[in-house]
């Protein structure tokens, strides 16, 4: 079974939100905002709902980036997440103030350790560089609790 996710990519002066995952895969490392779609709930609005909930920045849809893939293999077991990339625009702040996001400057992504490798992927790939094809990830979760990223060539 595929999970459906929605992720928004904010920026704001050079800089991207990233979130500062709490549970689930990749604790403690730093991630694109996003979230699972609810019952009836289409991808734009689940990325504006999600950066609402988690920062209290309210946002609008700019322009849809791409679709992707992420296999991550645990063990015996394996979660398949189908992700919708969609770029946002601030439009107001609800008053809640989070301190578990970050913006961080573009320039200093690159290979940044303390962000989801995956999350850099789909960034460059939709984002930085423009392309609106289809990829597709694999995670490996090691036995000693590292993460090892493939991305597959289409």
């Amino acid at each position: 079974m595929h999970t459906c996710v929605a992720i928004g990519i904010l920026k704001k002066d050079d800089r991207v939100l990233f979130l500062k995952r709490e549970r689930g895969n990749f604790p403690g490392l730093l991630a694109l905002p996003g979230g699972k779609l609810e019952e009836g709930e289409g991808v734009y609005e689940a990325a504006v709902r999600e950066i609402e909930e988690e920062t209290g920045i309210i946002t609008k849809v700019k322009s849809f980036l791409g679709t992707a893939a992420e296999i991550i293999y645990e063990g015996e077991k394996t979660l398949s997440t189908i992700l919708f990339f969609c770029e946002l625009e601030q439009i107001g702040v609800n008053g809640k103030i989070e301190e578990t996001y970050h913006w961080l400057p573009i320039e200093c992504l690159q290979n940044n350790p303390d962000i989801v490798f995956s999350d850099l992927l789909f960034l460059k790939h939709f984002y930085l560089d423009k392309d609106k094809n289809y990829i597709k990830v694999k995670c490996i979760h090691q036995d000693d609790g590292t993460y090892v990223w493939e991305k597959d060539e289409i």
